[in-house]
């Protein structure tokens, strides 16, 4: 029998569909930083943003920062989030490339705080 977050899993909105009718210039007004690391992505994969932080235990985005490198699948990561964490000094940040394999829960978690 398949439990309830599994029924649900395919149903769940991502905050790029609140964005859909947004304009660009609309986008780029609300949320400046994401809007240009963004399009400085020229590649045809999908990023993930890797954050590392120079003070481990950061808060920023609800998120806790460890000293080691944390992939964030950008669906996951609300733009008011992502625009928090790029704007954190202590905080070092880049898009790379989704590695094939997702990253396994439990490191996720542990790196959420």
């Amino acid at each position: 029998m398949a439990s309830k977050k599994d029924e649900t899993a395919g149903t769940e909105k991502s905050w790029l569909d609140e964005f859909r009718t947004v304009t660009e210039d609309e986008f780029k007004k609300l949320y400046p930083l994401t809007h240009a690391l963004m399009r400085a992505w020229d590649r045809a994969v999908e990023p993930v943003l890797r954050v590392v932080s120079t003070d481990a235990g950061l808060r920023r985005g609800d998120l806790a920062h460890p000293a080691t490198p944390v992939l964030h699948d950008l669906k996951t990561l609300h733009p008011a989030k992502i625009e928090q964490i790029l704007a954190e000094p202590a905080l070092i940040t880049e898009l790379v490339e989704k590695p094939d394999e997702p990253v396994p829960a439990d490191d996720a978690k542990s790196a959420q705080g």
